[in-house]
């Protein structure tokens, strides 16, 4: 608002696949579609041209990629029925069940058969906690990759490269100096992120990762879906 520009975000849906658009699958590399543009008046446009602005774009898009994937994993690791207790409700549906079925039992064996079935219907629940307990272990460490990458991102922006071009765009003379020194900060940022062209690999790995995350996340939401009924 200071400086008087518009910053937006506009989505390129050519950069998005057909088994993206169609619904059938869901990748966290389709926030590449995602583009940010900076509009403002003249002098400051020549600081936020369109390759400036497209690097913005590709770290910005990263962080937001890291951050989706962080708060999947909070919510889920924040639902409430990831951290019921199915043992105690089930010993006190144990109890309820006999305590029903012993007065009007007709003989021994029927009482026995209504005992083991709610023994084994503990046993179930018993399984049931501890595949949650699991579940939470791994969604922990899981969100602790996520949390550190994100954290060691986040360090990058300010760090001493950037106090030291701060201080450089300060005592610049010319808008031509100020626009190679706000690039050349871009460019280690983007070195950084691992999104140079000689990190493909790296980033390829990173977006894997990710996508394997969203999957178990999804199939935790399925678990406990089905636990719940």
């Amino acid at each position: 608002r200071q400086s008087g520009g518009q910053l937006c975000v506009r989505v390129d849906f050519s950069l998005l696949d057909n088994s993206t658009t169609n619904g059938t699958r869901i990748d966290i590399a389709t926030l590449k579609c995602l583009h940010f543009t900076f509009s403002a008046q003249q002098p400051l446009r020549v600081l936020f041209s369109v390759s400036i602005m497209q690097k913005y774009s590709r770290l910005g898009v990263f962080l937001i990629q890291v951050k989706a994937v962080e708060s999947a994993l909070v919510k889920v690791q924040n639902s409430n029925m990831l951290h019921s207790s199915y043992t105690t409700s089930s010993i006190n549906l144990c109890i309820a069940d006999v305590v029903q079925v012993y007065p009007s039992a007709s003989s021994e064996l029927f009482f026995v058969n209504s005992l083991v079935r709610t023994i084994g219907l503990t046993l179930v629940f018993f399984s049931i906690e501890e595949d949650m307990r699991q579940l939470l272990i791994q969604i922990a460490d899981m969100l602790h990759y996520t949390k550190s990458l994100l954290s060691y991102l986040t360090s990058q922006i300010a760090n001493e490269e950037w106090f030291k071009s701060q201080h450089i765009l300060q005592s610049s003379r010319s808008l031509a100096e100020m626009d190679a020194i706000h690039e050349q900060y871009l460019d280690h940022l983007l070195s950084r992120f691992f999104l140079l062209d000689k990190h493909a690999t790296v980033i390829q790995y990173i977006l894997t990762t990710f996508n394997h995350i969203l999957r178990f996340v999804g199939q935790v939401d399925e678990f406990v879906s089905a636990a719940e009924t």
